[in-house]
């Protein structure tokens, strides 16, 4: 799994996986949404 770091230091993991076009799920909770 691989991670994105936010100007504000918040992580982000993400799988890539596939050809096809990006599609990303977002949890709002906890986090402010």
């Amino acid at each position: 799994m691989s991670t994105l770091k936010l100007k504000d230091g918040t992580e982000i993991f993400y799988k890539d996986q596939g050809k096809g076009q990006t599609l990303m799920f977002h949890h709002g909770w906890p986090l402010s949404s």
